[in-house]
């Protein structure tokens, strides 16, 4: 995917019948995709499966208590792959 860029002082047109100028709605596009593909991780060790809930803890905080997660649907991918996360540590827990 492009990436947007924007120089100083250019005034960028807006997208017809949209608010957001097409770079704009761009940048938005991939700031979901790449948020779904971060809900969508499921860390494969103990120290991935804490420092993804560290990060997530930290948006939190910085988003005054939102999990950086849009949505229910977002929300539930997330709680998935935790769990997915969660039952490959404890099987490799097992197994050592």
């Amino acid at each position: 995917m492009k990436t947007a860029k924007k120089r100083r002082g250019q005034k960028l047109a807006p997208a017809p019948d949209d608010y957001r100028t097409p770079e704009l709605a761009e940048l938005v596009d991939e700031g979901i995709t790449i948020r779904r593909a971060l809900a969508n991780t499921a860390p494969t060790t103990l120290a991935g499966l804490v420092a993804f809930l560290d990060f997530a803890v930290a948006e939190s905080a910085a988003c005054d208590g939102e999990l950086p997660f849009d949505g229910e649907a977002e929300m539930n991918i997330f709680i998935r792959s935790l769990h997915r996360s969660a039952m490959q540590v404890a099987r490799e827990a097992v197994q050592s």
